[in-house]
């Protein structure tokens, strides 16, 4: 996994960059202008790193309690301590150490939005942002001074971080040293302060490295960073990446958009297909039916003309269509001599009219009973003689 580690000079507004491997192995360096010449790099994650006096911490004592507590109770602690209202300030809190302190990180509100807003549409997101001084990571009884010109950061063991004007920092060179109990220090200085004169500042002697420039300082101290507060946080959280994860899904998105274009395409030409389809059988049940029944006025909906008429029908008013179907078959079933040729119904006339045949004339006569008694009036059409059966028409109707 290669990550991307860039250190941002606020004097010099300059990024400068090395991309290095999980060992921390430089694979590759420079310096720019703007933040989009770092989307042209190969990388899986970018880590920030500022160097700003705006960037400070204050480590605050608090009681043993949970993370939530805690954090809740920082405004609280922090007001008397800090020149400007805490609604400016973005702030995030490390977990409680071993000897009950905090580590709050501080940043000024406008600060971040600018932060925001140059690295929001960032081809790799930031994935963690913090001071360059709150990074560095070393044991207690080190100390780290690092000079840039009229700016300086110092870094007592784990203890506590600050970046100033360079004068300020020597000024507290030598309390902080005794008071954090630091018997190393280490100082990276540019060219132009390679001959500041320490002993002036600290009985200490210090190991000096200078650099030539801002990436020549990122790589000497790349193994030292190990950022523990990430004031990418709430409102400043790192987002999902749209324009990226379109670019990186633009295949499968155009494949499933063309195939929900042409499967509604499919959808709306049937909708349209039945509705045509629709329409032409309601035109051709309209022709048929006053070609049967020219009589009916043709202003009326085909469905009311087709209820009234259904209504009208009043000889099986009394006995269901299916009821009347059961009763003849019965009949028919229950005279082992006589079968049913074929059914059919005259809805103008309201009867059924059937096709029986039988082996005699007597089987017909008896069939007719059968139905007049059972209340049905019943009609005897053309009978004749097929082969040595009798193929007789039946009228059958509810008297």
């Amino acid at each position: 996994m290669k990550k991307l580690f860039y250190l941002y000079n606020n004097i010099t507004n300059k990024f400068s960059w090395l991309i290095c491997n999980e060992k921390k192995e430089i694979v590759d360096t420079g310096e720019t202008n703007s933040m989009t010449h770092l989307d042209t790099k190969d990388v899986d994650k970018v880590f920030g790193l500022h160097l700003s006096i705006e960037l400070f911490s204050k480590m605050i004592e608090v009681p043993p309690a949970s993370e939530n507590q805690i954090t809740k109770s920082i405004p609280f602690l922090l007001e008397d301590k800090l020149l400007r209202p805490l609604e400016d300030y973005h702030f995030i809190t490390s977990k409680r150490n071993e000897k009950g302190y905090v580590q709050v990180s501080l940043a000024p509100k406008s600060f971040m939005n600018d932060v925001d807003d140059s690295i929001r549409d960032s081809e790799h997101p930031v994935v963690a942002l913090s001071s360059v001084d709150s990074a560095i990571d070393i044991e207690d009884g080190q100390c780290v001074l690092s000079i840039f010109d009229d700016v300086s950061f110092i870094v007592f063991g784990s203890r506590w971080h600050w970046c100033a004007d360079t004068q300020t920092i020597l000024s507290f060179l030598e309390k902080g040293m005794q008071e954090y109990e630091c018997q190393q220090l280490r100082v990276f200085t540019n060219r132009k302060n390679k001959e500041v004169d320490l002993s002036s500042y600290t009985n200490v002697k210090p190991i000096i490295e200078t650099f030539t420039s801002d990436t020549d300082f990122l790589t000497k101290i790349i193994k030292l960073i190990s950022p523990k507060v990430n004031l990418l946080s709430g409102k400043y959280a790192p987002r999902i990446q749209i324009k990226k994860l379109l670019n990186l899904w633009r295949y499968p998105i155009l494949t499933f958009s063309l195939v929900l274009f042409l499967y509604f395409s499919q959808l709306g030409f049937t909708i349209i297909q039945n509705y045509v389809t629709s329409n032409r059988i309601l035109d051709e049940s309209s022709r048929l039916y006053f070609e049967t029944f020219p009589e009916e006025p043709k202003n009326i909906d085909l469905s009311t003309l087709l209820n009234k008429k259904l209504r009208s029908v009043s000889s099986f008013s009394s006995e269901p269509f299916l009821q009347t179907l059961a009763n003849v078959s019965k009949v028919v079933a229950d005279n082992e001599r006589t079968s049913l040729f074929s059914i059919s119904y005259d809805i103008s006339k309201a009867q059924f009219i059937m096709e029986v045949q039988c082996q005699q004339y007597d089987d017909l006569e008896a069939i007719q009973e059968r139905f007049s008694s059972g209340g049905y009036q019943v009609e005897v059409g053309v009978s004749k003689k097929v082969g040595e059966s009798v193929l007789s028409e039946i009228y059958l109707s509810k008297s």
